[in-house]
């Protein structure tokens, strides 16, 4: 297990750790997806920016099943060859609420951030919040996105995976 990095609020601190093990898995609460085919990330774009595809966990499902269910909705894709690459766990100071089913564990909670690799059907936006995906360069991928620890995940994965 490898601590990469530490951000603290007000509210809350996180921290990404690289670890093959998941964590407590009554915990995860979002999945997020990394990779794609030769070593292109997919970014989904939605109304205001470019960014990793992302799904909250639905109530009674677990983290692969959320995974699979919302690469299939989003836009028809099945997926192989997938590994966990890390975790963000977040070290919560006072409960919060999640819009969709409640609050979140408490006073830690995880996100699962896979690579994987896509198999493409008659690929398709098949959710509204969903305008535009795309296969991108590590390197126009960091440029694209807009959120600064979405670039540092991505840099720290070109470097761990030695990717030009």
């Amino acid at each position: 297990m490898k601590k990469y990095f530490e951000e603290k609020y007000e509210k809350f601190s996180y921290e990404f750790i690289e670890d093959k093990n998941i964590p407590n898995k009554k915990l995860v609460t979002c999945v997020f997806s990394i990779l794609s085919k030769n070593w292109k990330i997919y970014l989904t774009k939605n109304k205001r920016w470019w960014e990793l595809p992302w799904w909250h966990i639905e109530l009674g499902e677990n983290f692969d099943e959320a995974l699979e269910r919302e690469m299939k909705e989003e836009i028809w894709t099945w997926i192989k060859n997938k590994k966990l690459f890390w975790y963000k766990k977040y070290n919560h100071f006072e409960k919060v609420k999640n819009r969709e089913w409640g609050f979140y564990p408490f006073p830690n909670s995880y996100i699962l951030f896979y690579i994987w690799e896509a198999t493409w059907k008659n690929c398709k936006i098949n959710c509204p919040d969903t305008l535009d995906y795309w296969l991108f360069s590590i390197d126009e991928a960091i440029e694209k996105v807009k959120s600064e620890w979405t670039k540092k995940i991505i840099k720290i994965m070109k470097k761990i995976y030695k990717i030009n």
